[in-house]
């Protein structure tokens, strides 16, 4: 029996009173118990965000914010609770209540990715329809999280500039020496002119500065990754881009293939004979 087809009731009871467990008494179990353990509690605990997120959707759509708040309080619901569960709600309410995605979609999200796209629809003054636009919402935020991240750091109109081409350092230029002959008295002396080179970032420097800047955002999302399934979609979006690196330095560099080497050994044993 799925939660969908129970009464709110027999959820409540099906959960019961959680209890936390002492550190000796995690501690004392094998490393991958502990890890089995931590997982399904990280699953567990971004599901049970969702839903209080719903729960809160639901009862002030009901009775208004103010008369939810009292039930709160009456109910020893924390101020907290309610402050982290809004990261949500605002996402429902600006994203989904609107049509621009899903139910689907928003039960993929963990607290982080509602904080990020909360932040951009901020930077944007609450233009959700850009975002669906540039497929920052309504998609797979594993593959959206990094595009949010850049929008959020330089805003919209810097997001949607080109990246401007980094040219080759300028090579130091000497002038033609020049000579007049009209009279041993008149000559003119021979002068040379050079011009220093204007230091300029090669494209490779600016590749790998990009790179190293990425690297360290990266360490840090994991560092304050909130559970392991955040990780992991994480892991697959850098995956893909490694992927897709990889596919435009074989398309510049072709593999050789084994019919390739035949040929090119059947080339060398020709002109080895004649």
């Amino acid at each position: 029996m799925s939660q969908d087809t129970q009464t709110l009731a027999e959820v409540s009871n099906l959960i019961g009173n959680p209890a936390t467990m002492s550190y000796e008494a995690i501690a004392a179990h094998p490393a991958d118990e502990i890890v089995s353990y931590i997982a399904v509690l990280a699953r567990q605990g971004r599901v049970t965000f969702i839903n209080i997120a719903k729960g809160i959707i639901a009862l002030e759509t009901k009775i208004g914010e103010a008369a939810a708040k009292a039930k709160y309080i009456a109910a020893g619901i924390s101020t907290h609770t309610v402050k982290n569960a809004s990261q949500a709600t605002k996402v429902w309410g600006d994203v989904v209540a609107r049509g621009h995605a899903d139910e689907a979609w928003f039960d993929t999200l963990a607290y982080q990715d509602f904080v990020l796209i909360n932040k951009a629809i901020r930077k944007l003054d609450g233009d959700v329809k850009a975002l669906v636009e540039l497929s920052m919402v309504g998609t797979p935020i594993a593959a959206a999280y990094g595009k949010l991240e850049r929008l959020v750091e330089v805003g919209l109109t810097a997001y949607k500039t080109p990246p401007v081409a980094t040219t080759a350092p300028a090579v130091a230029t000497t002038a033609a020496t020049t000579k007049t002959t009209t009279t041993p008295a008149t000559q003119a002396a021979t002068s040379t002119t050079t011009t220093t080179p204007t230091a300029t970032p090669s494209a490779e420097t600016a590749a790998l500065a990009a790179l190293e800047k990425a690297t360290a955002y990266a360490v840090e999302f994991i560092k304050l990754a909130v559970d392991e399934v955040a990780v992991g979609r994480f892991m697959e979006a850098l995956a893909a881009a490694s992927i897709t690196i990889a596919a435009a330095r074989d398309a510049k560099y072709p593999k050789a293939t084994v019919a390739d080497l035949a040929d090119l050994k059947a080339t060398v044993e020709q002109h080895a004979a004649a």
